[in-house]
């Protein structure tokens, strides 16, 4: 980079300004001198100064010009990022000194830029494995910056972030578009104290907990947002609250029919042997209903663990099956429903918890039984593919609709409420959990009216 010419004829007008002088001075000399010697002394003199100090001008100007070029060609060097650019040192002592300052000055510049991005460095590593949201927006709610956590709350894609950074004003990818979270974040610009709020996330439906801070920094207005997923929270949160209730519903019935029994039998009612015996009876069903939810729930609560010990052997599905139909026979009867089942004879072996796998088998088959029409019919099979067993028991009963079914293998959730007596609502997410244990999954089909198919399957031996 050259030495702009302005300067270099400051330099030269300045320095003909004071020849100038000198030579007017000279002249008013000669002019009032009368000895011609003296005059021809002055004018030689004069002209030996003029062009000694024109040689000295000239050679400063050359030194000061060359220094000032090297010292341009390092400073666009170090501002294009060469930051191992060395001034050149040679010349006379004040060039050396300069150029020692020169290149400590950009060895310190060197230094502070790597630990910046040192610094930068770890700040992106810690923003791209954090769990939480976090981001960056100006006083106007557009995003400066955003890490791949905020990115997937949000649902912005690569591409969208991609084209944050260089969004103009009417792009909407660079604004903040969540309506509750941007009215936060325009609250907390000229706040005080952070905003903290629970906040709906759009299109996901997550619930985050969201922490605005403000930033004022060299001038600048912003804020920091801080996005904390407390989904999952919620949901143990509801779901603790939903298992309580529905405990309390299922044990109150029984525990205030016992209660009135008791008090019914307290009253005289235990002197009458029938009624007594009645009564008994009752109160010794309430108090197996009640058994059988606590016996239930435990099994569940071992299972959902992750605890549960299976008893793997090698079992002939087929000849459980059978043994399953023949304990619900009567049960079937009651309502002429027809069970076809595969036959016991032949020998399907899988690996399995007998006693598991029965269980569900059972609760299959009950609940078939429960939704089925009088003169239905209910088919249970067997197929094998690919080393695995396939088990099926479908019904032609009420079928189940597609929202109900989302909610099915649920805790205490039944799809006819009004028989909500005839069960705990816990046999189907027990049944899950079981074919779970074994690695395999508990599928449905149905559609209303048309019946219902449970499958799972098992490995085979």
């Amino acid at each position: 980079m050259n030495i702009p010419k302005s300067l270099q004829w400051q330099w030269v007008a300045s320095y003909i300004v004071l020849i100038a002088i000198i030579l007017v001075g000279l002249a008013a000399y000669i002019t009032n001198a009368k000895d011609a010697n003296v005059i021809l002394a002055t004018i030689v003199s004069g002209s030996i100064i003029l062009i000694i100090s024109l040689a000295f001008a000239l050679t400063i100007l050359n030194k000061t010009s060359k220094l000032l070029e090297d010292f341009s060609e390092g400073s666009h060097a170090l501002a294009s990022g060469n930051l191992e650019y060395e001034f050149p040192a040679y010349g006379n002592q004040d060039r050396k000194s300069f150029a020692s300052s020169f290149n400590v000055m950009a060895r310190r510049m060197r230094s502070n830029v790597r630990d910046l991005e040192s610094e930068r460095s770890k700040l992106s590593a810690v923003l791209e494995t954090m769990n939480d949201g976090v981001i960056v927006a100006d006083s106007e709610a557009k995003i400066t910056l955003i890490n791949p956590a905020a990115q997937q709350l949000l649902g912005i894609g690569a591409d969208g972030y991609s084209k944050l950074a260089n969004s103009s004003d009417e792009n909407p990818l660079g604004h903040i578009w969540d309506h509750e979270l941007r009215t936060m974040i325009l609250n907390a610009v000229n706040a005080t104290e952070p905003y903290i709020r629970d906040i709906l996330l759009q299109p996901d439906r997550n619930v985050v907990n969201a922490i605005a801070t403000p930033i004022n920094h060299l001038g600048g207005e912003g804020v920091l947002v801080t996005l904390r997923n407390i989904t999952e929270y919620r949901n143990i949160e509801n779901a603790r609250r939903e298992f309580v209730s529905n405990v309390s519903h299922e044990l109150r019935s029984p525990l205030a029919s016992v209660k009135a029994l008791i008090e019914t039998l307290m009253d005289g009612a235990i002197d009458d042997k029938l009624v007594s015996e009645d009564y008994l009876s009752r109160i010794n069903t309430d108090v197996d209903r009640m058994n059988q939810l606590v016996s239930e729930l435990l099994e569940l609560s071992t299972l959902e663990s992750g605890r549960v010990h299976l008893d793997m052997n090698n079992i002939n599905i087929n000849d459980s099956i059978f043994n399953v139909v023949r304990s619900l026979e009567h049960k079937a009867k009651e309502k002429n429903i027809d069970v076809s089942y595969p036959n016991p004879c032949v020998n399907l072996e899988v690996i399995a918890d007998k006693r598991k796998i029965i269980q569900v088998i059972i609760n299959l088959l009950d609940n078939a039984i429960r939704f089925t029409s009088e003169s239905g019919k209910i088919l249970i099979s067997t197929s094998q593919n690919d080393g695995m067993v396939e088990v099926v028991v479908e019904d032609n009963g009420t079928g189940i609709s597609a929202e109900e079914q989302k909610h099915v293998f649920e805790r205490f959730y039944k799809v006819d409420t009004s028989r909500s007596g005839s069960g705990t609502g816990l046999g189907l997410a027990i049944a899950k959990h079981i074919v779970m244990a074994h690695e395999g999954n508990l599928l449905l089909d149905s559609q209303p009216g048309e019946g219902s198919k449970f499958s799972f399957k098992l490995r085979k031996t």
